[in-house]
């Protein structure tokens, strides 16, 4: 068949179980979408090194290989003018590594590799240039992932459940999070990340409306993150149990988080936080279980709780508390 002059190739081949391999020299230099092109083709094994070097003006790859659980080896995926990659690759579970040439235009990458269990290495040519709009669910149980990759996500509205489950991840990069609106779960279930080099926050109009679970059960991590917390754009309106049992977590610097509405269990059973630097807080926040299970705090440095909403449990099953002045409010002692 003669594709050169087809613009439209989506879900061309979808569910073709039977399909193991894609020839090569197929013309497909007029399409502008190939959109669940293989999209269930459980049994493909083989992709041409030329496959992505054909595919010239297409600029909608979603599902495109979306649960081709057998194909394990991409040639070098080279799709300049790319804008959407919304789960290419998911369901992809026996892919183990991906390399990424440069992208010209912003691009979707929400649920890319969602799935992909056996990944464990994917690489950009140009990682400062690639731009994108949404990196929501992008590594979502990716089980064999230990560090993550680097791009630049200063332009992604989007960043929850990013790395959700990738059980063996060790290292995160820095994160710019200037436009994001969403955190929720991003680290979440990260059992063995160890470091996390931080956050940024550039643009002064944004801030993230809620950032829920995003370092739950992250149970290595021993430093808290840079840039997070310090003040009112760096601290989303929601944060509950965003460090919930971070278990071996034993400091918190100084934290600015007057922007927080709610802040249910933020560090629920966080089982060696030990030290606090200053809290700043501001009246509608509300802080119930705040530092609940927190066994080995003995101190709490003076906060002003001045029209908290609530404070039920905030000290709960704190057993070494001696003393926390919350002033403008209810004094706590033991």
């Amino acid at each position: 068949l003669d594709y050169s002059n087809a613009t439209n190739l989506v879900n061309l081949f979808y569910g073709c179980r039977e399909v193991q391999s894609i020839p090569s020299g197929l013309d497909f230099s007029s399409a502008t979408s190939v959109a669940g092109m293989f999209y269930d083709c459980a049994n493909l094994k083989y992709v041409p090194n030329s496959f992505f070097d054909n595919l010239p003006n297409v600029s909608n790859f979603d599902n495109t290989f979306h649960g081709c659980r057998y194909l394990e080896y991409l040639p070098k995926v080279n799709v300049p003018n790319a804008t959407s990659l919304n789960a290419t690759f998911a369901g992809c579970t026996s892919l183990k590594s991906v390399k990424f040439g440069r992208f010209n235009n912003p691009v979707n990458f929400q649920g890319l590799f969602s799935s992909s269990y056996h990944l464990s290495r994917v690489d950009f040519e140009d990682p400062e240039n690639t731009n994108p709009t949404s990196v929501q669910q992008m590594f979502y149980y990716c089980y064999n992932l230990k560090d993550a990759p680097y791009i630049n996500t200063s332009g992604a509205t989007t960043h929850n459940q990013m790395f959700r489950n990738c059980v063996r991840l060790e290292y995160a990069p820095a994160y710019d999070l200037s436009s994001s609106t969403s955190t929720y779960y991003m680290y979440q279930g990260c059992v063995k990340l160890k470091k996390c080099d931080g956050f940024t926050f550039k643009n002064p109009t944004n801030r993230i409306t809620s950032a829920g679970g995003m370092f739950w059960d992250c149970q290595s991590l021993s430093d808290f993150p840079s840039g997070m917390l310090q003040d009112y754009n760096s601290t989303p309106d929601e944060a509950n149990d965003m460090f919930r049992n971070c278990s071996i977590l034993e400091s918190v610097p100084d934290i600015n988080i007057s922007g927080l509405t709610t802040a249910v269990r933020p560090f629920y059973d966080c089982r060696r936080l030990k030290s606090f630097g200053n809290i700043t807080v501001s009246p509608q926040t509300d802080l119930r279980y705040l530092f609940q299970r927190c066994f080995p705090i003995n101190y709490i440095p003076p906060i002003n709780m001045s029209g908290i909403s609530s404070l039920s449990n905030w000290l709960d099953s704190c057993s070494y508390v001696r003393w926390s002045d919350a002033y403008n409010s209810l004094r706590y002692g033991r």
